[in-house]
């Protein structure tokens, strides 16, 4: 009987402690894989902590890299306007990209030349002249003696007026208007006249003939409400309104040969050599005096009377003048001079460019 009841003590105790045992083992497993996932986790979060720090040195690497070795640029993508707006981040108007600026005419003909370095030398010519007698000079770039592109100043920066295409014949005349004549071999032949716009620095289309078709363009005669609307499009995007060049509305070959100039072209000066550029320097410590018989004298685009009048400077008044002088054929000398004067603006002065007769000078 003891002998039973001592098995059954131990049978007992066996069981209570494999209870025991399956119990322990039951919960160190999940706790083992619990403490594996949490190091597991703590090496990924070590490891992205090491790839984060690493990223400012990879990409100056790769940007170094792309600096020795250029390739093909992976795009990127465009950050919202309104993001950028948001940031702080000024935006860039589209046309800065294709509507180069440059802050002097010294800054155009580097410019310049460094495109058309595989031109002939000599073939290339600069001159400042005064398109539409405001007393504020436009640049003109000459090809063999005739006119290739217009440079006009928006905003202070000089920027590309107008450019000559397909082998056009381009005649200025006075008062800011330009004649382009597309040859029979272009895809569209005719004749079209442009205005110069000295609020834009900007030939803008005015009337045609095409085909024997008269048109009249919307940059025609431009309102004051049309000169807002470019004005905040200028702004907004650096572009022209769409309509600016748009056609307005045909008119019969009578109504156009009324608006084509009755005057005679404008002659152009002699072009400088792109590598003389003293053309655009002020004589130094040089100051000239209005002493005209008249009481005044006339300040003019060009060398002789033939030119338009900017202005009539009085007697006693005085101007720069620049290292620049032409005599016509007549061996009447004349100088090229800035005038400064006041002005409606808001520095209440300006200066006027442009030529005076050297007889009415002291």
């Amino acid at each position: 009987m003891k002998k039973r009841i001592l098995t059954a003590i131990l049978v007992l105790m066996f069981a209570f402690a494999s209870c025991m045992a399956a119990g322990c083992g039951g919960a160190s497993e999940p706790q083992a894989k619990a403490e594996t996932q949490k190091e597991e986790t703590e090496k990924k979060d070590t490891k992205k902590k090491e790839t984060s720090a690493q990223k400012p040195e990879e990409k100056s690497r790769a940007d170094q890299k792309a600096k020795e070795e250029p390739g093909e640029e992976e795009p990127k993508e465009e950050e919202p306007a309104q993001d950028k707006a948001e940031n702080g981040t000024e935006a860039e108007n589209d046309a800065d990209e294709w509507w180069p600026k440059y802050d002097s005419p010294e800054d155009v003909l580097k410019a310049f030349s460094g495109a058309h370095d595989d031109a002939p030398s000599g073939d290339f010519g600069y001159l400042m002249y005064d398109v539409n007698a405001d007393g504020y000079e436009e640049l003109i770039i000459t090809c063999q003696d005739k006119i290739q592109e217009i440079y006009g100043t928006y905003k202070g920066k000089y920027h590309s007026a107008f450019s000559v295409h397909d082998d056009c014949e381009v005649t200025l005349y006075p008062e800011g208007m330009l004649k382009v004549v597309r040859p029979d071999s272009s895809d569209f032949p005719g004749t079209t006249w442009q205005q110069y716009y000295p609020d834009y620095g900007d030939f803008l289309p005015v009337f045609e003939d095409s085909y024997g078709e008269y048109y009249i363009f919307c940059a025609y005669d431009l309102s004051e409400t049309d000169k807002e609307e470019i004005n905040r499009s200028m702004e907004d995007i650096g572009e022209y309104p769409v309509w600016i060049g748009e056609w307005l509305d045909m008119i019969s070959k009578k109504d156009y040969e009324k608006l084509v100039p009755k005057t005679k072209p404008v002659k152009l000066l002699k072009a400088d050599a792109f590598s003389d550029t003293s053309a655009l320097k002020v004589k130094p410590e040089t100051l000239l005096y209005v002493k005209a018989p008249d009481g005044y004298a006339n300040l003019r685009t060009g060398p002789g009377t033939e030119y338009e009048i900017i202005c009539q400077i009085p007697n006693g008044d005085e101007m720069e003048m620049y290292l620049k002088d032409a005599t016509t054929q007549s061996g009447k000398k004349w100088l090229k001079v800035t005038y400064f004067t006041e002005a409606d603006n808001e520095d209440g002065y300006t200066w006027l460019s442009g030529w005076i007769a050297e007889s009415q000078l002291e």
